[in-house]
């Protein structure tokens, strides 16, 4: 495959970014030819970078999860997703998660504090068990 002729104008640059991106929406991989023309899209925006940009796969992988096999994720998946054991912690989430939508007539800063009262929880949980460990 020939390496693709540097992008000239910004028409183009966008042209690049849309077929980049779609290509990610249904492809799901990095081609070479595409990692080339993106590549090509930094150098004309004079955006400093190396030819070894980490993979989608390898930036914050930590954080992202396999879920083909799934048809849906509610909250409790997510936890057990992210081996989040903590009960508390695990009630914090949920109240984030969707932050005064869940009806019950509870509002957005509500359940804030309630997140925050649940991870202050989790906290006093730590420090009870290192105190049963002195």
């Amino acid at each position: 495959m020939n390496k693709p002729e540097p992008v000239k104008s910004f028409s183009e640059a966008e042209l690049v970014l849309s077929d980049f991106l779609n290509h990610y929406a249904t492809k799901k991989n990095q081609s070479p030819y595409h990692m080339d023309r993106l590549h090509a899209l930094l150098g004309f925006l004079g955006v400093q970078h190396s030819k070894s940009l980490p993979t989608v796969d390898q930036k914050h992988s930590h954080y992202k999860k396999d879920v083909a096999h799934l048809k849906m994720v509610d909250v409790y998946r997510v936890l057990d997703l992210f081996k989040v054991t903590n009960q508390a912690v695990g009630h914090a989430i949920k109240k984030l998660l969707v932050p005064g939508m869940r009806g019950g007539g509870k509002n957005l800063e509500q359940d804030y504090r309630e997140a925050v009262d649940s991870i202050n929880r989790a906290l006093q949980m730590i420090a009870e068990d290192d105190v049963d460990r002195e």
